[in-house]
């Protein structure tokens, strides 16, 4: 059976900025305080394996908002360059709405 090449032989990993863009929505998806109710707006260039990133996000109220930003930033940091490859080298976080958390007492009927 023949050896197979070594991994820096085979190829390269290209990531779009589209796929980039899917991959930064679902670390936004998991961060807390983010509002899973509104859908992000990303938007991402690619130079290399840096990226800049944009994002527009509603956070949960009564949440502070430079913790959820923080922790946004932060996983995006981390997780980037495990999950596509790329290193953030500018992340943009704005904060475009605040919503309360989604009613989860039942009415009452009288």
């Amino acid at each position: 059976m023949a050896e197979m090449p070594s991994p820096a032989s085979r190829g390269r990993l290209v990531v779009t900025e589209r796929a980039l863009g899917k991959v930064v929505r679902h670390v936004l998806r998991d961060a807390p305080g983010v509002a899973t109710s509104h859908a992000p707006r990303v938007a991402c260039d690619i130079a290399g394996d840096r990226a800049r990133i944009d994002v527009d996000v509603a956070i949960e109220w009564p949440r502070p908002a430079v913790e959820v930003c923080q922790a946004v930033v932060d996983a995006l940091r981390s997780r980037l360059p495990r999950e596509a490859g790329l290193q953030p080298d500018h992340i943009e976080l704005t904060v475009v709405d605040v919503v309360a958390p989604a009613a989860t007492a039942t009415r009452r009927v009288e």
